[in-house]
């Protein structure tokens, strides 16, 4: 008999630091990755305005971030969104990952 224990499976935690606020990085569920991926189908990027895409882009990281308050989340800049996304999705570029520290253990 085989058994697989998914509950066995942990992600690496990650955290984001903003404003001096450690806020951890909630593990995406099957349901979060829906409601992400149907927020972002769910305007047609012909007509998508700049305010639609910051409002998914928010939208996804308030899910991974739940304990962020919206006015600190409206406070980082432009750039600042932008790295945080990719950093979310692993998906980081070489300039950003000077940001990134790895921490063994916490």
């Amino acid at each position: 008999m085989k058994i697989l224990n998914v509950d066995s499976i942990a992600a690496p935690k990650k955290f984001v630091n903003i404003k001096g606020e450690r806020y951890q990085v909630k593990e995406m569920t099957v349901a979060d990755f829906i409601e992400v991926a149907q927020a972002a189908e769910n305007f047609d990027d012909e007509n998508a305005t700049l305010l639609d895409r910051f409002e998914v882009s928010m939208r996804a990281v308030k899910r991974a971030l739940p304990d962020i308050k919206d006015e600190v989340l409206r406070s980082l800049t432009v750039d600042q969104m932008g790295v945080v996304n990719r950093f979310l999705r692993d998906d980081l570029m070489d300039k950003d990952k000077d940001a990134v520290e790895e921490v063994e253990g916490k």
